[in-house]
């Protein structure tokens, strides 16, 4: 028979239940989606903090992220993953389960202070392009074309034409210096561009796929907030 102690040492369903009880209590602009994952809608947008286990199942690591609802995806993606960082050495911070009465509450305000986008209240389409172009900086990828389709389908969403045509011309100009096999692995900068410009011009179809994936993911019963547009 197992310990007390060494049954609090692992993520059992129990343990889950109160570390994502204790965490959902220090944002409430957040709901809980699954265990040890909390999200909110800011259409297309879903924001949140995501708790994620590795292989030993007796830590957590909490990790910053949004999902584009019109992206086509048909599982949520971890697009911006920011991991919380520890204070003394920068590296990711890891939550033992034993642990997890001390450090949660200090960990949960510096994830507030971390996240690239608000965790409560409207949201502007400025911070939400800035949190884009944070996230390419900290942590650039060799293929950074889903994030600028993203922006772009994030403008066609909201119908800013200006922002949206601007940010293909962009993301043309960045890619088109990658070597040949690894833009092949897109298609081809040709037609991957002239694809995004017919998924970003059609904003009925993206807002309209945006409510479908809501209700995909089953996730229509979250915390919901506005997207502004600040930058027509």
């Amino acid at each position: 028979m197992k310990t007390l102690g060494a049954w609090r040492k692992k993520l059992t369903p129990s343990a889950k239940k109160q570390i994502t009880q204790d965490w959902s209590a220090e944002f409430p602009g957040l709901g809980v989606y699954k265990p040890l994952w909390f999200l909110r809608i800011v259409e297309p947008l879903l924001i949140g903090i995501s708790l994620e286990r590795d292989s030993s199942n007796d830590v957590y690591k909490p990790l910053f992220h949004v999902h584009n609802l019109c992206n086509g995806f048909t599982f949520l993606t971890l697009t911006l993953a920011t991991p919380l960082e520890t204070v003394r050495t920068g590296s990711q911070e890891r939550i033992s389960v034993l642990s997890h009465e001390k450090k949660f509450v200090d960990a949960a305000h510096r994830m507030k202070k971390l996240s690239l986008l608000p965790l409560e209240g409207d949201v502007k389409l400025s911070e939400v392009l800035t949190a884009y172009r944070k996230g390419m900086k900290k942590y650039p990828s060799l293929l950074p074309h889903l994030q600028y389709q993203d922006m772009a389908l994030i403008c066609g969403w909201i119908s800013n034409n200006k922002l949206k045509d601007g940010l293909i011309d962009e993301a043309y100009k960045e890619l088109k210096g990658w070597p040949k096999d690894i833009l092949e692995q897109i298609g081809g900068l040709d037609k991957w561009i002239f694809e995004l410009k017919q998924k970003a011009n059609n904003t009925e179809a993206l807002r309209e796929l945006s409510k479908a994936n809501i209700e995909a993911f089953k996730v229509g019963k979250l915390p919901r907030s506005a997207l502004i547009d600040d930058m027509s």
